[in-house]
């Protein structure tokens, strides 16, 4: 969505992308230029693209246009490396955009990742928020949407959420604060992993309820985050209305036992997205039994992140920070799951 002669010189638009809306030598003699993933008509210069095609081009409906992520205004940017993928090719981010709403308005919160702009889809594709981290210890609600298709045999983790340094001490996962909101771990499964198989805590951790397949998300689904006053955390999976509710995941105490928030710390936390498709790295590969898939179509979008403090406070400062963004415009619903809890 970025004019390309926004600066008063040509710069090239992103990888995938292309000049719509005018000439591209002749800045003001018709409407502005926009990058655009493709043009009215199938080529460059010929017109804004209309809603419609952009719905036809993602074809998720929570993300019904894409668009060039910007430095400026998307929380998100292209992580520098990773611990559990190897890649020669270094790390990749060319096929991770932006989503647009139906009136072509961008959320910054969201991230959209198309395996099918690029062919050569060995890689690791991971993208972070450095710019937006938050303290876990003053959050009481995470809500976002997320929605997949063609994702079957792929170790890709549309959202999860980590603190540096990743348990110190232990070196385990249960006790790293990791939380893993949607992940194809193990594949072929969706499910929500909390690192409870090494955290130690037997009944009190609960996660890898395989919710879901990575095949599809079979339309939206609204993914909410709790910790109460007692610092138990809880992850529910719902419809996108927020309605119909799961419980998918839940740690008794994850704030007095996680390193993060323990011993007086409160160590900041940022959001991951990620797609695995190369070799490995550690033994989160095995794992999770993952597999190098060179002909994947998978994309996936998640979408209206937002972060609900414990106070009367939003996290983040107001605009023009583009962290903004994260801050609920007003008080989420609380998750209540089928069964009333």
């Amino acid at each position: 969505g970025e004019d390309p002669y926004e600066f008063g010189v040509e710069r090239p638009c992103c990888s995938g992308l292309q000049p719509c809306g005018g000439e591209w030598t002749a800045r003001g003699a018709s409407a502005p230029l926009r990058c655009q993933r493709a043009c009215e008509g199938g080529g460059g210069g010929g017109g804004a693209t209309t809603q419609e095609e952009e719905n036809s081009k993602t074809g998720l409906k929570t993300c019904v246009g894409s668009a060039a992520m910007s430095s400026d205004t998307s929380i998100w940017s292209v992580a520098a490396s990773s611990e559990s993928c190897h890649s020669d090719k270094g790390i990749r981010g060319e096929v991770g955009f932006s989503c647009t709403d139906a009136s072509g308005r961008v959320d910054p919160t969201s991230i959209f990742v198309d395996m099918g702009s690029t062919q050569d889809k060995v890689g690791c594709f991971v993208w972070e928020t450095p710019d937006c981290q938050y303290p876990m210890r003053s959050v009481k609600q995470i809500d976002f949407n997320v929605e997949w298709d063609g994702c079957e045999n792929l170790w890709m983790a549309p959202l999860w959420t980590f603190s540096f340094p990743w348990s110190p001490v232990t070196g385990l996962q249960g006790l790293s604060g990791e939380v893993d909101f949607v992940e194809q771990c193990p594949v072929p499964t969706i499910d929500t992993n909390l690192g409870c198989y090494d955290a130690g805590q037997g009944a009190n951790c609960w996660d890898a309820q395989h919710w879901g397949t990575g095949k599809s998300s079979m339309g939206p689904v609204h993914m909410a985050m709790t910790l109460d006053t007692q610092g138990n955390l809880e992850v529910h999976r719902c419809a996108l209305s927020r309605t119909n509710c799961i419980k998918v995941a839940r740690y008794t105490n994850y704030l007095g036992i996680a390193y993060p928030t323990t011993e007086g710390r409160d160590n900041l936390y940022k959001f991951m997205s990620d797609i695995f498709n190369d070799r490995p790295n550690d033994a989160g590969w095995l794992g999770c039994k993952a597999v190098q898939n060179p002909t994947t179509s998978c994309k996936y979008a998640v979408t209206n992140i937002t972060i609900l403090s414990n106070t009367n406070a939003h996290i983040f400062p107001p605009e023009p920070s583009k962290c903004a963004a994260l801050n609920p415009k007003e008080s989420p619903v609380q998750p209540i799951d089928n069964d009333g809890n």
